[in-house]
């Protein structure tokens, strides 16, 4: 697995601190959630359908990966 520097930010993070420095609405605060989910939901999906299209993902390994007991480790 790839080290990650923790001492500094990049460039996503620091643009997303200077968004958050500014005194946002619950409300606002929750549109902008929705819309970084929405974000990574599209990401995903796009990544999968790769995945789907190059033979990588299939019904099969579907149903694999529903038969797996996964854990996240802590």
């Amino acid at each position: 697995m790839e080290s990650i520097d923790i001492t500094k930010l990049n460039p996503v993070q620091l643009h997303l601190l200077r968004l958050f420095s500014v005194n946002q609405s619950e409300e606002s605060l929750k549109t902008l959630k929705e819309a970084l989910c929405d974000f990574y939901e599209k990401k995903l999906q796009e990544k999968l359908d790769e995945l789907w299209d190059k033979g990588v993902i299939t019904p099969e390994k579907l149903e694999e990966i529903k038969k797996m007991h996964l854990r996240l480790h802590q």
